[in-house]
């Protein structure tokens, strides 16, 4: 063996040359933390207007009950642009 390659370390059948130490530090191993959320973010992640502009608590009934007829909505606009596009055509 050449003196390079023995100096390189051998991880799973590839050579690499060593780590630096001096280089490494708890920092090369930290996760980027998020940004903390706005208070108008935490808000919107536990509430949702509901039909008459009230406010329910996500998760409960009348909340589930306003984000199906939202999604059903939103399902009904996406199926008229199609038919709208395919008679367009």
């Amino acid at each position: 063996m050449k003196k390079k390659e023995e100096d390189q370390e051998l991880v799973f059948g590839v050579r690499f040359d060593p780590p630096d130490p001096d280089k490494i530090t708890m920092k090369s191993f930290e996760s980027d933390k998020p940004k903390p959320k706005t208070r108008r973010e935490r808000f919107d992640d536990k509430f949702i207007r509901r039909k008459g502009g009230t406010l329910a608590k996500r998760g409960t009934v009348g909340a589930r009950r306003a984000e199906n007829k939202e999604a059903a909505k939103n399902r009904a606009k996406a199926m008229a642009k199609a038919r709208i596009a395919k008679k367009n055509k």
